[in-house]
């Protein structure tokens, strides 16, 4: 089984796609289809706003990933982009998760001396 190839988008259209406004229900749209981090092959059959193509759609999620994007691997040109629920799931860990590893560390780590 083979992973459909998403459509070549140039630079130029996902430069475009960057500094263009979006309507309110393609934002509502690009938003939805990146919470879920969805593919080519499942955006490709979500229905468009009045205008729009699939080509389009995908060029204005990739341009939103794109202005996500943190550099992981540069020799290899690998990134991550950091979606709205990566971000959710972060701050949750953090102010849950961390808290309890917190209370680990510091049941066997030597009392902090206020004296100094």
């Amino acid at each position: 089984m083979s992973i459909e190839k998403a459509p070549q988008i140039k630079e130029e259209e996902l430069l475009a796609a960057m500094l263009l406004p979006r309507s309110g229900r393609m934002e509502e749209l690009v938003e939805r289809i990146n919470a879920s981090f969805d593919y080519w092959d499942i955006v490709k059959d979500k229905q468009c706003p009045d205008g729009c193509t699939a080509t389009q759609l995908w060029t204005a999620v990739k341009a939103t990933r794109r202005m996500h994007a943190i550099p992981v691997w540069e020799k290899y040109n690998m990134t991550l982009s950091l979606t709205n629920l990566m971000q959710r799931m972060c701050h949750d860990f953090d102010r849950i998760g961390g808290v309890k590893i917190g209370r680990r560390i510091s049941s066997w780590m030597p009392p902090v001396r206020s004296d100094t």
